[in-house]
């Protein structure tokens, strides 16, 4: 599996798996065929309400903890009020370890940017130095937010995850990322599901070039971006294919192509997206 190197040294598999809006059936089958099948990065949160069975899922995957790259979330709820600085993160956090079933986790991130995610922020910190914590990052923040982060941080962060896809790539975002030596973490990359998108020309036409499915195209354009790729799909079939990105390399000016088909337009319609974008979906 290919890798990148964060910021702190650590190794990040660039391709691995949501678990955004899967039952816990559903998410515990399927992460445990991804394992199986050589996926080692598995994304989820506390929002998301299945860490458990992604924990189970580990522990049957017959995949040791070390060989897999677990990412969890604290959601704003938790994060500290005025009267208390920190307990209420790293509380979240010792939640999100025992739903796990692990004593550490590979990347913890903020959420979204509500609340006081400054105290959050060195709340943080203070886990990546307790060995808690390996990796930390912010999720679904904007740049002028992951700027005040930046400029107060002790620890800085690792990783930026956010929306990014063929129709809204986020170039605000990857550019600040690429100046402060922040990983980016494409997420939503599939546009929710946008049957606009998925079935746009231009990737049913370089998936029978290469041979691989639509899918493969736009995660092997992630990956050629500098993007670590997190797609989320129930069916560990289509899990599988994912990995099809891996064994094709597209042409300079395929990937000009898919960069003109940017609309700065956000799914804006998940769990995941900051709340004043969020809509049915």
């Amino acid at each position: 599996m290919q890798t990148i190197t964060l910021n702190n040294g650590i190794q990040m598999p660039a391709l691995g798996m949501s678990t955004f809006m899967m039952t816990s059936d559903e998410c515990e089958s399927s992460v445990a065929q991804a394992l199986r099948r050589c996926h080692r990065l598995i994304d989820t949160a506390s929002a998301y309400g299945n860490e458990e069975a992604v924990g189970s899922a580990l522990r049957h995957s017959g995949v040791a903890r070390e060989d897999a790259f677990l990412i969890t979330k604290i959601w704003p709820r938790d994060y500290p009020t005025g009267d208390d600085p920190y307990s209420r993160t790293t509380q979240a956090l010792d939640g999100a370890l025992r739903r796990l079933g692990c004593d550490y986790v590979d990347q913890v991130l903020l959420h979204q940017p509500g609340g006081d995610y400054r105290s959050a922020w060195r709340a943080l910190e203070d886990t990546v130095e307790e060995g808690k914590v390996r990796s930390i990052g912010l999720a679904y923040f904007q740049p002028d937010e992951v700027q005040t982060v930046l400029d107060m941080a002790r620890v800085r962060p690792q990783v930026i995850e956010a929306e990014c896809q063929p129709y809204n790539q986020s170039q605000a975002l990857r550019q600040l990322c690429q100046a402060q030596d922040l990983q980016f973490v494409a997420s939503l990359l599939l546009g929710g599901g946008n049957r606009t998108m998925l079935s746009d020309n231009t990737f049913w036409e370089l998936g029978a070039k290469y041979g691989v499915s639509n899918v493969a195209v736009i995660l092997r354009w992630l990956l050629q971006s500098g993007c670590v790729a997190i797609p989320k799909s129930p069916d560990p079939d289509s899990v599988l294919q994912g990995l099809d990105a891996l064994d094709f390399q597209l042409e300079p000016d395929e990937m000009a192509r898919i960069n003109r088909l940017d609309r700065s337009a956000p799914v804006g319609s998940t769990a995941d997206a900051p709340a004043h974008q969020r809509t049915a979906a």
